[in-house]
């Protein structure tokens, strides 16, 4: 794994000054895509944003295999990085599943930020479940929020609708993002993914749900007609 880059002054003196800060609001620029930090995101998440280093190689592989006009959806949107350089890539409109509230307003701000609009979608997907509610268990490191009893460093549980993602899916998508804390291990089970979608990003969170889950979730998509063509971390490309 090769080391993140160091800071520069510029970025070492706003770390400074965040360190010291107990309330802070400033517009910075990561892999391209603008976006807000404050002091509800935590310092070293900051330090990666500035270092080009937050989700840098899922933005790798976004910018390598989407190709413009293609239309896209997020599940599992964040502040908003993924979706913002799927449209930068595809010049359209991204639809963005986020089940976490606190970030509704960070994903529209970070669209106006960058010129681009989300088709924003609040809920959660979960297997084998398509309405109704579900328990959602908010993290104190905003990006590990899920369905999960077990999140990690949980600090409340909040009941959020359930998507219906087949049904959403039918929407003639071409690229699906797949950023689910887990859920992954399951959602394959649960849905045929639609014969238009050709290209499909899965995080695979093989540390939460261990090695034979993600060889089942890797199976799964080799039997939905899926090959992979590229990788880095624990996000993987798939097409067919």
């Amino acid at each position: 794994m090769s080391d993140y880059p160091s800071p520069n002054s510029a970025e070492m003196s706003l770390l400074e000054y965040i360190e010291k800060c107990d309330s802070y609001s400033e517009i910075i620029q990561s892999s391209d895509v603008l976006v807000s930090v404050d002091s509800e995101i935590p310092p070293w998440i900051v330090y990666l944003l500035m270092c080009n280093a937050y989700e840098h190689g899922d933005v790798r592989l976004i910018r390598e295999c989407v190709e413009f006009g293609q239309k896209s959806i997020v599940i599992g949107g964040g502040i908003g990085i993924i979706a913002t350089v799927l449209s930068q890539v595809s010049r359209r409109d991204t639809t963005v599943i986020e089940a976490n509230p606190y970030l509704l307003n960070r994903l529209s701000h970070t669209a106006s930020l960058n010129d681009v609009n989300f088709q924003i979608v609040y809920g959660a997907v979960k297997a084998g479940v398509r309405q109704g509610m579900t328990k959602f268990h908010i993290s104190k490191e905003f990006w590990a929020s899920s369905l999960r009893k077990d999140t990690w460093q949980s600090t409340s549980t909040i009941d959020v609708p359930v998507v219906d993602l087949e049904l959403l899916l039918m929407d003639d998508y071409d690229v699906a993002f797949f950023d689910i804390e887990g859920e992954e291990a399951k959602i394959f089970d649960a849905i045929e993914l639609p014969s238009g979608l050709k290209t499909i990003f899965v995080e695979i969170h093989k540390p939460i749900i261990g090695e034979k889950a993600m060889a089942k979730v890797m199976n799964k998509l080799w039997q939905q007609g899926y090959r992979l063509v590229d990788s880095e971390a624990f996000t993987f490309c798939w097409k067919r």
